[in-house]
């Protein structure tokens, strides 16, 4: 229960009263400032991509804390779960998803123009998926957020997003505010009908 009241509450508003050019020069500042620098690429991407992408992947990330927390992933798991994540992903790409297993798949080896879906659909599926993710890796960063478009409460709930290029520590602190402040920030972005840019006046989404 607890899982399920953190991953799918709304957060309280936050940044009221601010013009759209304000609200997007605190976002960046937030992301800039406020986020491992290994982390930037996948989170313009996701900001870029619009506020639901943004959500699934705030949600991927604190399954990731759930799992330590409830004693399913810990440092040691993880490293033997990557190092198994490379022969996973290859049985993956040559014979697709099984649908009856969990899952254990390295983004980075499924490059865009591959027709294999990293994320199984999950449309007749309750097994968990475990993400690795090298986010300073652009491309692979742009797979993932492809296939976080269109809302999917199964996928977002069942799968765990480890990012190999940050601590545990520094990913765990982003679920505790950070990421909620920046999803209230790009939704309301969107309700007013602009977008995230890194730079220049906010995009129109007209």
């Amino acid at each position: 229960m607890e899982r399920n009241i953190a991953i799918f509450r709304e957060e309280p508003e936050e940044f009221p009263g601010e013009t759209a050019s304000e609200l997007l020069e605190n976002l960046r500042s937030i992301v800039m400032s406020e986020v491992p620098s290994g982390l930037h690429t996948l989170y313009i991407q996701a900001l870029n991509a619009g506020p639901e992408v943004f959500a699934s992947i705030s949600t991927l990330m604190y399954n990731r804390v759930w799992c330590w927390n409830n004693g399913h992933l810990d440092g040691e798991k993880e490293e033997i779960k990557y190092k198994e994540s490379i022969g996973e992903t290859m049985d993956i790409i040559q014979n697709g998803h099984d649908e009856e297993a969990a899952e254990n798949v390295s983004v980075n080896m499924m490059n865009t123009e591959q027709n294999v879906n990293a994320i199984r659909p999950y449309k007749k599926t309750w097994k968990p998926t475990l993400l690795h993710l090298n986010a300073s890796d652009g491309s692979a960063c742009a797979k993932l957020i492809s296939e976080l478009k269109g809302k999917n409460a199964a996928r977002d709930y069942w799968t765990t997003l480890i990012v190999n290029n940050i601590s545990f520590e520094n990913q765990s602190a982003l679920t505790k505010g950070v990421n909620q402040r920046i999803k209230s920030g790009i939704r309301k972005l969107h309700r007013m009908g602009v977008g995230f840019s890194l730079t220049g006046p906010p995009p129109s989404l007209n």
